[in-house]
């Protein structure tokens, strides 16, 4: 968003700036902006489309499994992940491939422009 934006918007400009670009799809509220930009939530697969597109984030991830991310419940990993990384497994575990496929281009992005 920062290379969209210049900056990361306000929830209120980016939910008005997004409800107004999908016009397919219902207008998210300032809350669920929120949700997105902090990282509490994510977008259901029409949406993630739309916000991909928006952003010029490529969906398509040919060289990635979805069984890469099945990972085994906490307890049953030798190097158990903490409690935010236990919650981010199970939620990629009731994800589609293709919703998998986009949040991995979208953590890549991220892990390259973020500064080291």
């Amino acid at each position: 968003m920062k290379s969209h934006y210049g900056k990361i918007p306000s929830c209120a400009v980016f939910a008005r700036d997004f409800s107004l670009l999908a016009k397919d799809v219902e207008p998210i509220s300032v809350e669920t902006a929120r949700k997105w930009i902090r990282g509490k939530a994510l977008p259901h697969a029409s949406r993630l489309r739309i916000l991909c597109a928006w952003l010029s984030i490529d969906m398509t991830l040919s060289d990635i499994s979805i069984e890469q991310f099945k990972l085994r419940p906490y307890g049953q990993n030798t190097n158990a992940p903490n409690s935010s990384a236990q919650e981010l497994i199970q939620i990629l575990n009731k994800l589609k491939e293709d919703e998998v496929k986009a949040l991995t281009e979208i953590a890549r992005l991220y892990l390259k422009k973020r500064k080291p």
